[in-house]
């Protein structure tokens, strides 16, 4: 299980035997950081483009919109967060169904 917390969320699945799901997991993952990575490369851009102008004049950071990547970072998380409890739950062993043979009171 912490090899899905550690290395990325999913990977866990391939060891247990669920391939399909480890994968699902993984590209959700994968896709909703490579969303915050470019949400954050343009929100930020051109802040570090106004506070490294020559003459100091440019946007503050105050004035930016950061809404979208605290929605994304608490996206990648629950899908962290999801991914684990799916992996705790596929790798429990699954309960032992009742023997069917006969039952105390059964019979005359």
């Amino acid at each position: 299980m912490m090899i899905s917390a550690a290395v990325l969320p999913g990977a866990g699945h391939f060891l247990v035997g669920a391939p399909k799901r480890g994968a699902a997991w993984c590209l959700a993952f994968l896709a909703a950081g490579t969303l915050l990575m470019w949400q954050a490369g343009a929100v930020l851009t051109p802040l570090m483009d106004g506070l490294m102008s020559p003459n100091g004049e440019g946007l503050s950071p105050e004035g930016m919109s950061f809404g979208p990547l605290i929605g994304l970072g608490f996206l990648c998380f629950v899908i962290w967060a999801g991914a684990l409890a799916d992996l705790w739950r596929s790798s429990r062993p699954s309960p032992v169904p009742p023997d069917p043979g006969l039952t105390p009171f059964e019979g005359n």
